[in-house]
């Protein structure tokens, strides 16, 4: 089973707890949860957005964006049912977005750096016009294991 329909699948649940519990309410979502809504609705359609690129980009070459594809639909799909989660039950809810946000900073961590390295074999290959102070197999700040990693990808 794949990331997208188990994503589809608690999404889909935590909108019908949501739909049972404020059926009997007169006031709207959007009145009583004003920030979370929103918000809610534009990381749903940041989620189907990458996801779709994602599956779009799985024959190209380049997996570098795959991997920010898959990464972005990952985290923005965690964040909408987390949103989910902060209106049917505020104190979990908290508690799943603290997670979410250590994990989101842990991935942009990785991102970047691996951007970095990216971006410096990519310099040393293109020669001394694009990165005069590197020297030929100097990576600056970056593990020799992801260097090579890197280099065979490109």
């Amino acid at each position: 089973m794949s990331f997208h329909a188990i994503m589809a699948s608690i999404i889909s649940i935590l909108a019908t707890f949501i739909q049972t519990e404020f059926q009997s309410r007169s006031a709207s979502l959007f009145d009583t949860h004003y920030w979370t809504m929103p918000t809610f609705f534009v990381v749903l359609f940041t989620y189907v957005v990458a996801s779709a690129a994602q599956a779009r980009n799985t024959g190209n070459d380049n997996n570098h964006d795959g991997v920010v594809l898959s990464n972005m639909a990952l985290t923005s799909g965690a964040l909408a049912s987390t949103l989910l989660l902060l209106i049917i039950h505020q104190a979990l809810g908290w508690v799943a977005l603290v997670f979410w946000i250590l994990y989101f900073v842990k991935t942009a961590y990785d991102q970047l750096s691996e951007l970095e390295a990216w971006v410096q074999v990519t310099a040393l290959k293109q020669g001394p016009v694009l990165a005069p102070r590197l020297g030929p197999g100097q990576i600056i700040g970056w593990r020799d294991k992801k260097k090579s990693e890197l280099e065979r990808r490109i």
